[in-house]
Order: C-alpha cells, then structure tokens, then sequence
C-alpha cells in the first residue's frame, strides 16, 4: 500500500506544480482497525412479511450504524456475517437482517444467503472494529445500550457491560 500512496502523491506533485511543497497525511483509522471487531447480536424474533424472511436482532444501527449503510455510504451493500452456530445443512436461504427498531433504516443485510437461523441465535458481523458504538445513535429509540467485550487469545474481558442499561441511567451517568 505504501508504495502505491508514494507514486499517487510523487505524480500529483509533478503533474501539479501547486502542490510540489504539499505535505500529505493520509488518516487509515478504519483501513487498520475495522478487521479487528466483530459486532455479535441475538436473533430476537424472525416474521415473514410479503414473502420476504426478516431476521430481528437485539441490536441494529443503533449500536452499527455503519453496518447499517447510513454512515454516509451512497451505495448500500451487506455486511459480511455468519451465524455463530453451525447446523448439520448446507442450505442457505435468502433472508432480510434488521434491527429493533421501528424504522426502514434498521437494516443491516437484505435478501443474504444464510444457513438456517432460528430465534435465540448469535450472529457476527465483520469489519466491525471501527465505527461501531462511538459513531451510532446509541440512545436512538430509547433501546438497550450494547456491552463491549474485548478478546484476546483465551481470555475474554468485559470492558462495558449493557446490564440492560436503559436511557436514564446513561444520561446521569454521563453528565456526572
């Protein structure tokens, strides 16, 4: 990567004599840290509404919003995820994954193949180490705060626990 942004700036400041004296700073926040972090939200209800599956998950844009598409993304396209528990079949089906919200905008996949998902299950949706809860409206709705966890090797560390923390108790702690 390096080499590609050295010949894009060396040809910007030939091919452009105001920017011979230009210094560059490229911000890679998101290119460096997003593969680091897994978003992990339980299946709360599944409904079928005009032939069209819906997955429910506890949480949505409000803890994601990028992985929602409305962080500013012109074309919206899936996250990558995956059930956490593996079926003995291979079938996917085409489903629709949203929030608990009650808005059109909670939806982080639409018609994605997926195996069988039922109520109660976990899935993890990837690229999610940047961007997740410190971009999303997280009082939005008044839902559920979302826990943190970190892990590493065989350890897991809970660095922010939900406790079902709703609004109220956010608000007064954080103007304390």
């Amino acid at each position: 990567m390096c080499n590609g942004v050295k010949k894009i700036i060396t040809y910007a400041q030939k091919t452009s004599p105001s920017l011979k004296n230009t210094q560059f700073i490229l911000e890679l926040g998101r290119f460096l840290v997003a593969q680091s972090g897994v978003y992990v939200a339980k299946i709360r209800d599944i409904k079928v509404s005009r032939g069209k599956k819906f997955v429910i998950l506890d949480g949505g844009m409000n803890h994601h919003l990028a992985a929602s598409g409305n962080l500013g993304q012109v074309l919206r396209r899936n996250s990558i995820m995956y059930p956490l528990k593996i079926r003995e079949t291979n079938e996917l089906e085409s489903v629709n994954i949203v929030g608990p919200l009650c808005t059109p905008i909670d939806r982080i996949a639409t018609d994605i193949l997926l195996p069988e998902l039922r109520i109660g299950d976990f899935i993890g949706i990837l690229n999610s180490g940047a961007y997740g809860v410190t971009a999303s409206p997280l009082l939005f709705l008044s839902h559920n705060l979302p826990s943190e966890v970190f892990v590493t090797d065989n350890e897991i560390k809970v660095i922010k626990p939900s406790n079902g923390i709703q609004y109220e108790e956010y608000t007064m702690s954080s103007s304390v």
